[in-house]
C-alpha cells in the first residue's frame, strides 16, 4: 500500500478504506489481555459481510510493553494472530501503536510514572524499543497493512502541549526511524486530530518527520469542533 496525494493506491489503483475503528464491545479497551477469540473473529466476519475493507485498531501500551525494557510476546502473538484473520477477510488494517490516550482517557503503563514521554531520555529509548519489536511482527505481515498510526489523537495529551517546540518533531522522526528500520513499509501517521491546525497543541502539520500523510480526526459534535455549525444535521457534520 503507498500514499500519493492524501490517496492510497495498491499496484497503481486507489484504494479507498471504508471500516471502522474496533474494539470488542465485550471487553472494550481490555481486549488484548482478555482476548474473546470468537467474538473478533465473529466480528471481522460480519465486517465483511457488510462489505468493509479496512480496520483501525489499537495496541494497548501497557499491555504491550508491561515495563520499560520488555515487550510481551504474548501480546505480540496476538498482534500477528489479529492480523491473519484480517488478511484471510480481505480486510487491510490500521494499528495505532501507542495508546497512550483513548477516547479521554489515559491508559498509561504504570512505569510511566508520570514522565513525559517526548521528553524524558529513558521514555523515549522506551518508545523506540516498542516501535521497533511492534514493527518487526508488523513487518512480517506488510501485505495486509494499509497504514500504521504512532498512537491515537496524542496531539491531546497535556504532555504535547508543554513539550519543547523541538521535542516533538525529533519524538515523531525518531519513532519513524525505527519502524523503517524494522521493516515497515506501509504509510506511516502520527494518528493525531483537528487540533493539530485549530489548537497550539505542539503537533504541527509540516513537522512530522517521517509521516507520509496528514490526519485529521474530527467529529460531527458542534462544542467539539472550533468551525462552529449548528448541529449534527446540518450539511457541514455530514460532510466532516
Amino acid at each position: 500500500m503507498e500514499l500519493h496525494n492524501g490517496t492510497f493506491h495498491h499496484r497503481g489503483k486507489r484504494f479507498i478504506p471504508f471500516g471502522a475503528n474496533y474494539w470488542p464491545s465485550s471487553t472494550g479497551p481490555a481486549m488484548w489481555k482478555v482476548w474473546p477469540v470468537d467474538e473478533i473473529q465473529a466480528d471481522l466476519d460480519l465486517m465483511q459481510n457488510h462489505g468493509m475493507n479496512a480496520i483501525r485498531f489499537f495496541l494497548l501500551w501497557e499491555d504491550f510493553q508491561p515495563e520499560p525494557g520488555k515487550i510481551s510476546e504474548l501480546m505480540l502473538d496476538r498482534l500477528e494472530t489479529f492480523l491473519i484473520w484480517c488478511r484471510e477477510r480481505n480486510i487491510w488494517a490500521n494499528p495505532s501503536l501507542f495508546i497512550g490516550w483513548m477516547s479521554g482517557k489515559a491508559y498509561f503503563p504504570q512505569w510511566k510514572a508520570g514522565r513525559n514521554m517526548f521528553t524524558d531520555p529513558e521514555m523515549v529509548n522506551s518508545c523506540r524499543l516498542f516501535c521497533r519489536e511492534v514493527g518487526a511482527r508488523l513487518a512480517m505481515h506488510g501485505d495486509t497493512l494499509f497504514a500504521v498510526d504512532l498512537g491515537n489523537e496524542l496531539n491531546a495529551l497535556p504532555e504535547s502541549r508543554c513539550s519543547p517546540p523541538t521535542s516533538l518533531p525529533d519524538w515523531c522522526g525518531q519513532m519513524t526511524d525505527s519502524l523503517r528500520a524494522s521493516g515497515v513499509k506501509a504509510p506511516l501517521l502520527s494518528g493525531c486530530d483537528h487540533n493539530q491546525v485549530f489548537g497550539d497543541c505542539g503537533w504541527r502539520p509540516n513537522r512530522q518527520p517521517g509521516t507520509d500523510g496528514l490526519t485529521l480526526h474530527s467529529y460531527p459534535v458542534p462544542t467539539w469542533v472550533p468551525v462552529r455549525f449548528p448541529g449534527r444535521n446540518s450539511q457541514l457534520a455530514l460532510n466532516v
